[in-house]
């Protein structure tokens, strides 16, 4: 459900960047299935595309937003029967509900093996009592579970997968986009960045929802500021599927008299990431 576009390139980037990263002999094609409803808009995503030599089409799947939970796996398995697989071999699914369910429901109708990834929706989702009934079964019939970290690992063994279907696979990283920076590296980017050059700096790189804590940082900013007068917190991304924390973020800073101190970078470019990386002193998450 996330993945690059033209009109999103910043989207999913960690799901292209895994897929990109397989043996060429693995040749991989993407179905970014997207949450559709007539009254809203859902901007100009191409029907098809290339997205750095992987094709991708959008699949769009009938969603209503705030309701009906329980039924988006299955809405989105029926816009994912008309998809022909012919030559596929392995069905690859990232996130387990909606699109790790669909999938392991259409790989068990066409024979297919699936994989799913566990990314971090699947805590929060569990709270949900009919959401958690489909993680809890997507975990149990897929083939093999990645998670992208030990504890993720932990939950599908709670929700039911057999540990030896389980792996860690944490996301990868760039070498050649992401190193520690020297001085000089440094101060260049906080330069570009308009940041004093000898500034405190932390940062926070993700989507502006709640379970990524940036509110729990600026709440503790005060303290900070208090002992780093050149204290500033750099907050790089905007909204999503899980939606805009931003304007009470905003009042929130104000409120506690830090909104100096927060700079919101809103949606950073990806190949323009790691500059904002080189010009923190440390990441927070």
């Amino acid at each position: 459900q996330l993945y690059p576009s033209a009109a999103t390139p910043g989207e999913g980037i960690f799901i292209h960047r895994r897929l990109r990263s397989l043996p060429d002999a693995h040749r991989v094609r993407v179905w970014r299935v997207r949450p559709w409803f007539p009254i809203l808009r859902s901007g100009s995503v191409p029907r098809s595309e290339d997205v750095e030599g992987i094709p991708v089409e959008d699949v769009p799947f009938l969603y209503v937003p705030g309701m009906l939970k329980g039924m988006d796996g299955s809405l989105l398995l029926r816009a994912l029967r008309r998809r022909p697989t012919a030559g596929v071999d392995v069905l690859d699914a990232h996130f387990a509900y909606p699109a790790g369910w669909a999938a392991v429901r259409l790989g068990k109708e066409r024979g297919l093996p699936t994989v799913v990834t566990l990314r971090g929706t699947e805590e929060p989702h569990s709270k949900d009592p009919t959401r958690r009934r489909r993680i809890e079964e997507t975990v149990r019939d897929a083939d093999r579970i990645i998670a992208v970290s030990s504890s993720l690992a932990r939950l599908a063994v709670d929700f039911g997968a057999e540990p030896e279907r389980v792996c860690v696979v944490g996301n990868g990283v760039d070498p050649d986009r992401f190193f520690p920076a020297d001085d000089a590296v440094r101060r260049g980017a906080r330069a570009r960045l308009g940041l004093p050059a000898d500034a405190r700096v932390l940062l926070t790189v993700g989507g502006l929802t709640a379970r990524k804590g940036v509110g729990r940082v600026i709440d503790v900013l005060p303290r900070l500021a208090s002992s780093f007068p050149s204290l500033i917190y750099l907050v790089a991304g905007g909204g999503g599927p899980e939606g805009n924390e931003r304007a009470a973020l905003e009042r929130r800073a104000r409120a506690l008299g830090v909104d100096e101190h927060v700079w919101f970078l809103g949606h950073v470019p990806p190949d323009a990431v790691s500059e904002v990386y080189h010009a923190a002193d440390a990441f927070v998450l």
